[in-house]
């Protein structure tokens, strides 16, 4: 199998999140380094999903992990765009199969407001 590795620049489909990048990979990463959030995947997603709908199901996760609409209107348009939509057993099955680690930002909306927050880990479980 090949590993996954992208970054999804979320202000290319939305110019108000202009600099909000997210990696997707199939490797565990420790360091967020300049990136919103990482999205660890399941290799086999690929397979099954192609890359298009798995850009799609990595900013549903993200989209979920952030709780914000202005990263919503960039799935929504990135969905237009290439006219693709996730039926809900890819939905399901697809978030068993992924892990979103993200920064918060604090209330302060300053560039330098981002900050790293250990607790933030959403890992759903994976089937055994």
């Amino acid at each position: 199998m090949s590993v996954v590795g992208f970054t999804l620049n979320l202000g290319e489909y939305n110019p108000v999140l202009d600099g909000w990048k997210v990696l997707v990979t199939s490797r565990p990463v420790d360091s967020l380094d300049s990136f919103v959030g990482v999205v660890e995947v399941d290799e086999k997603l690929v397979e099954r999903l192609g890359e298009k709908k798995l850009k799609l199901l990595c900013m549903y996760a993200v989209t979920r992990e952030f709780m914000e609409y202005k990263v919503v209107a960039a799935m929504h348009v990135y969905s237009v765009r290439n006219r693709i939509l996730l039926r809900p057993e890819e939905l399901r099955e697809g978030l068993k199969h992924i892990r979103v680690k993200a920064r918060v930002r604090s209330w302060d909306r300053s560039e330098e407001a981002w900050e790293r927050f250990s607790g933030r880990v959403s890992a759903t479980a994976t089937c055994s």
